[in-house]
């Protein structure tokens, strides 16, 4: 998450609350059942989020076990939504409708989580379902 800049520390300013935040854990294992791999995510509890307060600038407290030294009292402005936020679904619809256009992909106005893309040999058609992705082309 510091790589990708989703967040950056300030003092909270007046007037405002932060929200909090907590680890997810998974242990993700191979179809023998031994364990391939560990995995953690953190989410943040969006459920507190009060419509047209919280979904403005959005305040964040330090992630448990990664509070930055020096800076205890400050909060994480988060610049890119995260798991647990009310709004994070759209914000990845916008942020993926974006990358597919820039693929050639064009929106189908009647449904828009249906994309399609013709070339001179080949339709390619794209659907979205909550968060799996569905791709299909003609030969």
């Amino acid at each position: 998450m510091a790589r990708n800049k989703v967040w950056k520390l300030i003092d909270l300013p007046p007037q405002c609350k932060s929200i909090g935040n907590n680890w997810a854990f998974k242990i993700k294992c191979r179809a023998d059942g031994s364990i391939d791999k560990l995995k953690s995510r953190l989410v943040v509890k969006g459920f507190i989020q009060i419509e047209g307060i919280d979904y403005e600038d959005i305040y964040m407290d330090q992630p448990i076990g990664f509070v930055s030294k020096g800076q205890e009292d400050k909060v994480s402005r988060l610049k890119i939504s995260i798991y647990g936020l009310k709004q994070s679904f759209r914000l990845w619809c916008f942020r993926f409708h974006a990358v597919i256009i820039s693929f050639g992909f064009a929106m189908v106005l009647e449904d828009h989580r249906v994309y399609v893309k013709r070339t001179t040999r080949r339709i390619m058609f794209l659907t979205l379902y909550v968060d799996d992705i569905l791709l299909a082309e003609t030969t």
